[in-house]
């Protein structure tokens, strides 16, 4: 059943950010996006009882205000396409705290193979509908895709594994960068001021977040030693 949950919410995560993708810019979308970090720090806390102090809880809260502000909503500058990476920033939460479900039954490759495999089945039942022939140039980039989807899931899920979710997540952020950069260099796009806004929060809020969970660090070893 566990593997099933998380194999579900692999295969929405990419289907809505892909379509959020299809009429909105790179950066908006990874954005928007990454809110899942906070969803996924505010649910361990319900799920596997992690400790989160006011602090956090405050940083948590700025971020998704983060997430708001990039959202625009209520602006003229509001596009209901960006629902869709909300959705897929809970999605993508959601394999998290899959990961942190399984840890203690499943090693490292049993999460990555059955997710993987699972995803692919499904995918599959769809290819006689939509099936187009492709160049060997677009395979060429699909394979480049799989082998980067692929050491992504290992590495991140090897790092839910052995790490409190709070010091794993607020690395996700570094992505945000990548985005803005490659969605300029391909496309000439670049974030507006509600994204930039919007985009500092979360950053800032993640960063904060692993500030205090290294001040954590030190005081839980230190009652462990006493």
């Amino acid at each position: 059943m566990a593997h099933g949950v998380r194999i579900l919410v692999s295969v929405c995560g990419p289907l809505l950010m892909f379509t959020a993708l299809s009429s909105l810019p790179l950066a908006d979308v990874t954005v928007v996006i990454f809110g899942s970090p906070f969803v996924t720090a505010a649910l361990a806390v319900l799920l596997f009882a992690e400790r989160i102090g006011r602090h956090r809880w405050a940083a948590i809260a700025f971020g998704f205000a983060g997430v708001v502000i990039a959202i625009r909503p209520g602006s003229e500058f509001f596009r209901p396409e960006i629902l869709f990476a909300v959705a897929a920033g809970i999605s993508f939460a959601g394999i998290n705290l899959t990961a942190r479900w399984l840890r203690d039954t499943e090693s490292t490759f049993q999460l990555v193979f059955f997710l993987m495999a699972g995803t692919a089945v499904i995918a599959s039942l769809g290819l006689p509908f939509v099936w187009l022939p492709m160049p060997l140039a677009d395979l060429l980039l699909f394979g480049g895709m799989a082998a980067a989807n692929l050491f992504g899931y290992i590495f991140m899920t090897r790092a839910f594994i052995v790490a409190p979710v709070g010091v794993v997540a607020p690395f996700e952020f570094t992505v945000l960068i990548w985005a803005v950069l490659w969605g300029f260099v391909f496309w000439g796009e670049l974030p507006d001021a509600f994204v930039w806004s919007g985009g500092a929060a979360i950053i800032a809020s993640g960063l904060y977040l692993l500030h205090r969970e290294a001040r954590a660090v030190p005081e839980i070893d230190q009652a462990g030693a006493s």
